[in-house]
């Protein structure tokens, strides 16, 4: 019989601590213990480190352990090159064979100093940087229409992911100009830094490496002697299928995997709690969250793509920062910035503060129902807030200045808040300073999105109600709906109930035509009655 005092299960065996040590073989040790187990890791290096957990599992990070997913390259002198032994996948170089997707024209950023790109240059100079140089100068950005699985355009006789290519489409991705091999996992570091990938041994130079996947070898044109040097190789640090686990304390670092994929992955896994940690330079995304996780106060950052993202019911996402995300030059357009959720039910966003990114902040698309951003801090991003093709959103009691200022091709209409073709959205109790356009809806022509999703009814902004909001805005638009596409109805002018009032709006010229409406800008007088008068 079992008796429970004061909270505790009487009879019932304790919860059991595995101590995890630098070169243990942490899967072996979750695979010899029963389900339950707590691993706690000490300080120290975890190189090649991936686990699949058992149920209910804990793993927890003393002050410095580091999960690494890399290994480090050992070089020699070859000719003009160094060269070490270091394996990507075969597969990369019959997708380039096949031909690259098409790009799309658009706007990139600066990098300085070694750090991440920012918006608008300065830093490092033109071109790509040598080993710890810095990215500088605005410059032109492209980005991929499609990606992998046959949906986009392709080249004649090129890739695009349709039938017969499956090399291509593990692959997927839109990439800026520079950084045309994005979607591929690997990335080559130097002294904790990554340089870019080359898709052809002559275009070698400063800051650059190239692969001969089929001889397994890393080729650089820098002398790296005296540098620390790693390919980016294990794909995941956490993933499987397990419920109930918990992950917390780690750094997690230089993990290889695809765009839609994270270091610490839940696609198919309910109820983890992921806490407190900080999670960097993985090639794509630092966590992906599935139903029922609470992704809690990590520092999600330098990420390849974004810095979190997920999928399913009843996510809770509080207390992180995510940061200077996109470093492997994804197109912002397609994928890219602090976080992405797709495809949720019961999303809660609230207390994070999203900066510095290259994309939007906080951004839900496609098919995402009842969520709430609440009490969220962006900046100096694509967007600040942005909720697309999607349904019910409430966006409230947040504090969103200068974002949309480095747009890098995105569409017309970047915002401090945006919502995109997505019905029944409420926007109120924000404070929104200096955006390039302040709170804004968007409606274009999502037609083919909606067949794709297999939608009964097209994606339009029905309902949008955007009231006492506090707004300040130096130039720009303040607030309004934006209607580039010219075969999209003017109903979302009118019958289609979207509305403004009641914000309080500073500009920096009062008597500035800063509203959007009817396909044509007014004064805030003129906007106001219209409101009124509908």
């Amino acid at each position: 019989m079992l008796l429970v005092l004061s909270g505790v299960l009487l009879g019932a065996s304790p919860a059991k601590e595995v101590l995890v040590r630098p070169g243990d073989n942490a899967q072996q040790l979750v695979e010899q213990n029963p389900p339950g187990t707590t691993f706690r890791f000490t300080a120290g290096l975890y190189r090649g480190v991936s686990i699949a957990p058992k149920d209910r599992d804990s793993f927890v990070g003393d002050p410095g352990a580091i999960l690494n997913g890399s290994q480090v390259l050992q070089f020699e002198r070859r000719g003009s090159y160094w060269v070490a032994a270091g394996q990507t996948n075969p597969d990369e170089e019959a997708v380039m064979r096949m031909g690259l997707p098409v790009q799309i024209p658009g706007q990139g950023g600066g990098q300085g100093g070694g750090g991440q790109r920012g918006p608008g240059g300065g830093g490092g100079g033109g071109g790509r940087p040598p080993f710890g140089g810095g990215f500088g100068g605005p410059r032109a950005g492209m980005g991929w229409p499609g990606g992998g699985g046959g949906g986009g355009q392709r080249r004649p006789g090129g890739g695009g992911g349709g039938p017969g290519q499956p090399a291509q489409r593990q692959y997927r991705g839109r990439c800026q100009a520079e950084y045309p091999l994005c979607i591929f996992p690997e990335d080559v570091f130097v002294d904790d830094l990554p340089i870019v990938r080359v898709e052809h041994q002559e275009e070698l130079g400063p800051g650059r490496w190239w692969s001969d996947s089929s001889a397994g070898l890393i080729y650089l044109a820098d002398d790296p002697a005296g540098r620390k040097v790693e390919l980016g190789a294990t794909r995941k640090a956490f993933s499987g299928n397990a419920r109930g686990v918990t992950i917390r304390g780690f750094i997690i670092e230089k993990y290889a995997q695809p765009a839609g994929e994270a270091a610490i992955d839940g696609k198919n896994a309910d109820d983890w709690t992921v806490d407190q940690n900080e999670i960097r330079w993985n090639h794509a995304v630092g966590i992906r969250a599935g139903n029922g996780w609470k992704v809690l106060n990590n520092k999600t950052h330098h990420n390849g793509d974004c810095g979190m993202g997920g999928s399913g019911r009843d996510i809770l996402v509080e207390g992180n920062e995510m940061y200077k995300n996109n470093y492997a030059g994804y197109w912002p357009g397609w994928e890219a910035g602090g976080a992405k959720f797709v495809l949720t039910e019961n999303l809660v966003v609230r207390n994070n503060f999203s900066h510095d990114n290259i994309g939007p902040g906080l951004w839900t698309d496609i098919n995402n129902r009842n969520t709430l951003y609440e009490g969220n801090r962006t900046t100096n991003n694509t967007e600040g807030i942005f909720h697309e093709i999607s349904f019910k959103a409430t966006i409230r009691n947040n504090t969103v200045w200068n974002d949309g200022n480095n747009t890098f091709g995105r569409h017309d209409g970047d915002a401090g808040i945006l919502v995109g073709e997505s019905r029944d959205v409420e926007v109120y109790g924000n404070k929104v300073t200096n955006c390039r356009a302040a709170i804004l809806g968007r409606q274009l022509n999502r037609t083919s999105d909606a067949q794709m999703y297999h939608m009964p009814e097209p994606y339009e902004i029905h309902n949008l109600n955007v009231h006492d909001n506090d707004i300040t805005q130096d130039t720009g638009i303040a607030l309004g709906i934006v209607k580039p596409a010219p075969h999209v109805s003017d109903d979302v002018f009118g019958r289609w109930n979207n509305r403004f009032v009641n914000n309080q709006v500073k500009l920096g010229d009062p008597r500035a035509r800063a509203f959007m409406w009817n396909n044509d800008r007014y004064t805030e007088s003129d906007f106001v009655k219209m409101m009124k008068e509908r």
